[in-house]
């Protein structure tokens, strides 16, 4: 698909939903930028943004940090893949009322992953890395489990913010073995998408 006005009014409304509920779950308390799932939204939501100004000023756009976007765009598609993914399969109830109920919950792992692959799908695919890049998907999750390690250690606490980090509830083995499934699953995702988003581009 071509660059167009709907193109811009798409990026540019991701953007102002996800900031609008980010506002309102900030409101309740700024703790909640320590879970993966508000920094994967916030992630996301930044590149949407970089992505909405590039198509505001193409011409200012050739070079810079717009010349890698669609990498970086990548690692972002996997982050919020991810986040709806775990918390629909693993996390919560896809078939209970509390589910459709918890409107913030559902712009942050339903409709924000449903929306910005389906933008990627629409207008960006071609501008995806080549399948050997699918390894790079691992770097936010990556930085993320160090970030919550360091703390720890830095602050002196005990705090794991999902069931798979939690080495007092489940133990050091659980916890590794759960992170080497996350660091094979991922890249075979990665590599997924981007085999899928190869078959869009031009030859």
């Amino acid at each position: 698909m071509k660059n167009n006005a709907f193109q811009k009014f798409f990026a540019w409304a991701y953007v102002s939903i996800v900031l609008a509920t980010l506002v309102w779950t900030f409101w309740n308390g700024w703790n909640h930028i320590l879970y993966y799932t508000i920094q994967g939204n916030i992630f996301c939501m930044v590149v949407m943004g970089l992505e909405g100004w590039r198509l505001m000023r193409p011409e200012r756009a050739a070079g810079g940090v717009f010349k890698r976007l669609g990498i970086v765009e990548f690692c972002a598609w996997i982050c919020i893949l991810t986040i709806g993914i775990v918390y629909c399969t693993m996390l919560s109830n896809f078939f209970s009322k509390t589910f459709w109920m918890d409107a913030q919950s559902l712009v942050f792992h339903f409709f924000a992953p449903i929306f910005y692959t389906v933008y990627i799908l629409a207008y960006r695919r071609r501008d995806m890395p080549p399948v050997r890049k699918a390894p790079w998907c691992m770097l936010p999750p990556f930085i993320y489990v160090v970030f919550v390690f360091l703390r720890n250690a830095l602050l002196g606490i005990r705090w794991y913010p999902y069931f798979f980090l939690d080495v007092d509830k489940i133990g050091w083995n659980a916890v590794i073995r759960w992170n080497i499934l996350i660091a094979v699953a991922l890249p075979i995702v990665g590599a997924l998408v981007l085999w899928i988003c190869s078959k869009g581009r031009v030859k």
